[in-house]
């Protein structure tokens, strides 16, 4: 861009911040929301019938005082999952062959994100080392989704287990709920777990770090066919 025209560029976003700025609170959120705000910012279906979302996240970096509104909506109307998983083929691809949108799969992306309601690793056991060794530890594919995508990826689970004639343990799922203060949201974890009740308990278990016992049986009371377990690899 010439220099001409990147000072009017730079001249127009500062009008805009102002005009913002000069908006009552509450109409700024309404707008913030509406840039921010997963139900709002979904596209149409693509050609694979998957739906993805768009976070006018630019809104931003607009000026100090409009993120200081903006930024702690993007994380009060979206509730963040970080899944990970040890299994050798494209969790990812089948996810979204399977409608489930993602919201990063990029590692560092992943790795640095620090803002999700609850971290899920789905351990398969059968997945070994050139020496035949579970490798427990091991993230082969790590991603970002919204709570509200988790049936899509319960429902590749149940497929997948079809798949291997109802092996059982095929595979664990292990939920970290991470507790950070003002964080805190019992509601938003227990949609987090909702979605997998419809798989065998067998297959589950839970770890909550940051809260206190209370807390911790009153995420648990309404699932009951997740008993807390201490898991190592959590």
């Amino acid at each position: 861009m010439p220099e001409s025209g990147l000072h009017i560029a730079i001249e127009k976003a500062a009008d805009d911040a102002l005009l913002l700025d000069r908006l009552p609170t509450e109409i700024q959120r309404l707008i913030y929301v509406n840039l921010l705000k997963a139900d709002l910012v979904r596209e149409p279906p693509d050609e694979y019938l998957l739906r993805s979302y768009r976070f006018q996240t630019a809104i931003l970096s607009v000026s100090r005082r409009i993120h200081a509104v903006a930024h702690p909506i993007l994380y009060q109307e979206n509730h963040f999952v970080v899944m990970s998983g040890n299994y050798a083929g494209d969790m990812v691809e089948s996810l979204m062959g399977n409608r489930v949108a993602i919201i990063s799969a990029e590692p560092a992306t992943v790795a640095r994100f620090n803002r999700h309601v609850a971290r899920i690793h789905i351990h398969y056991p059968f997945e070994t080392d050139q020496n035949n060794c579970p490798k427990p530890n091991e993230v082969r594919h790590s991603f970002i989704v919204l709570h509200s995508e988790l049936p899509g990826v319960v429902q590749l689970l149940k497929t997948m287990d079809a798949m291997m004639k109802g092996a059982t343990a095929a595979y664990r799922i292990k939920f970290r709920i991470e507790k950070r203060g003002s964080m805190a949201d019992l509601p938003a974890e227990k949609l987090v777990l909702e979605p997998f009740r419809q798989l065998s308990s067998a297959y589950l278990s839970v770890k909550v770090f940051g809260a206190d016992s209370a807390y911790t049986q009153d995420l648990l009371h309404d699932m009951c066919c997740i008993p807390p377990v201490d898991n190592p690899y959590l």
